[in-house]
């Protein structure tokens, strides 16, 4: 800064003298009477919130940055953050920068929070298993309503005992399973948070399955002597099922008539084929 002087006087010209110049303009002092506080509990999954503290002058402009241990924390530069895993057992804080044209900038940092803790897994709603507890018959599991997105992993059990390889979402209880009760265990897990583990409700005793047919068999061909009957449809759709045919003449079985043909022989006249 420099300042102008000039004389005047009447009968006399002007003339203008300029003083040395000053040291150059410091900025402003700011100075903070509040530090910055945080509220919110230091926990994965939680939210906290930094207030900008008190300041000696008004019509400031804040930026933020969050620290871990003293150490910067990349991208945490907003009012509000979100501790995750890498920040368990340690302390966090925040650095206020305030700043005004003329004025400052001034950092002022919290105090440090306490020591981040592992998130936690909570139900909105809970486990259910659906389906009918029969063999061949599928059940589904619902894994109930989850906060903070876990990674789900299931594994079925029969009367508490683990099923191998019944992982997925469903599961078809087998001949093995008849008069047990099915449950499924939930395990839910995620970087920072403490793994929980719940159990649906079980179902009822598991009964025996029912074998279905594409259609009931019937009987294809002439009943005259010497013709060949043959067994038509009745094929089980339930995969894995063992068949067995069997002719009988008037409800009797025919000794070796068990394929699924049948030739009329002079004992079958007069009488009715099954």
């Amino acid at each position: 800064v420099t300042v102008d002087v000039t004389a005047t006087k009447s009968g006399y010209a002007p003339i203008t003298d300029v003083s040395p110049a000053t040291a150059a303009v410091a900025t402003g002092p700011l100075s903070a009477s509040v530090k910055p506080t945080i509220s919110g509990t230091a926990q994965v999954g939680s939210t906290l919130t930094a207030t900008t503290g008190t300041w000696s002058q008004t019509g400031l402009t804040y930026t933020y940055q969050w620290t871990s241990d003293g150490e910067t924390i990349a991208g945490a530069t907003a009012s509000t953050y979100s501790p995750a895993a890498p920040d368990v057992d340690h302390h966090l804080a925040v650095n206020v920068t305030a700043a005004k044209t003329g004025y400052g900038p001034f950092v002022s940092t919290s105090n440090t929070t306490d020591t981040v803790i592992s998130g936690t897994f909570s139900l909105s709603a809970p486990p259910s298993i659906t389906g009918t507890a029969k063999v061949g018959s599928k059940l589904t599991l619902k894994s109930g309503t989850w906060t903070s997105s876990p990674v789900l992993t299931h594994a079925w059990q029969a009367n508490g005992e683990t099923i191998n390889g019944a992982t997925g979402s469903t599961y078809v209880p087998t001949a093995s399973d008849a008069g047990k009760r099915i449950t499924a265990h939930i395990s839910a897990s995620r970087a920072g948070f403490t793994t929980r583990s719940v159990k649906a409700p079980a179902t009822a005793d598991v009964v025996k399955g029912t074998i279905a047919t594409s259609s009931l068999p019937r009987i294809s061909g002439s009943t005259r002597y010497g013709s060949w009957l043959t067994r038509v449809g009745g094929d089980p759709t339930t995969s894995g099922t063992k068949v067995k045919r069997q002719w009988y003449r008037d409800g009797k079985a025919v000794s070796g008539a068990t394929t699924d043909r049948y030739k009329i022989t002079g004992a079958d006249l007069a009488h009715k084929i099954t």
